[in-house]
């Protein structure tokens, strides 16, 4: 291996965490129609020896190397703030995103290496997020027949009546 293809080597540290991180605060007021909670979003990283933060904002990056220790906690932290977090894993592709405009939602899947173009707002992210973490339950309805079936059970016959 030559200098070069050494350093251009990608170096992964198996000790590497990400966590997402959920918000509903905005100053933006066209994003107050998404799902409260779930408005903006960015990663947290801890290499084992730092935190980092990536916060894509309308009109800057934010990157953030935090001055606490390694051990802190800074996902229960950030629960503690009110945040949604749930950790994941990026994901390794040979293949280029595909073309779509940059908003917060974006720029962490580009972190993680998801390149699903439907996935549009933090709450449709949070639920990938969800499945490929194996959550028991479904954190959404994939469609009305769905959600009849999950309410069927909770319904009598002739406990609803739309008779007038």
């Amino acid at each position: 291996m030559t200098a070069q293809q050494s350093k251009n080597k990608k170096v992964e540290s198996p000790d590497q965490k990400i966590w997402v991180a959920f918000t509903g605060q905005t100053d933006i007021p066209w994003l107050r129609w998404l799902k409260p909670g779930f408005r903006h979003c960015f990663v947290v990283i801890n290499d084992g020896s730092h935190w980092v933060s990536l916060d894509p904002m309308a009109n800057r990056f934010e990157v953030t190397v935090h001055d606490v220790p390694a051990d802190f906690d800074f996902p229960h932290w950030l629960r503690t703030c009110g945040l949604t977090i749930i950790e994941s894993r990026a994901q390794n592709r040979n293949r280029s995103a595909p073309l779509m405009p940059l908003t917060c939602v974006e720029a962490v899947k580009r972190i993680l290496g998801i390149h699903d173009r439907f996935i549009l707002t933090p709450w449709q992210l949070y639920c990938r997020l969800q499945e490929q973490n194996g959550a028991n339950e479904p954190s959404r309805p994939r469609s009305i027949f769905a959600l009849a079936e999950t309410l069927e059970p909770l319904m009598e016959k002739g406990t609803i009546s739309w008779e007038v």
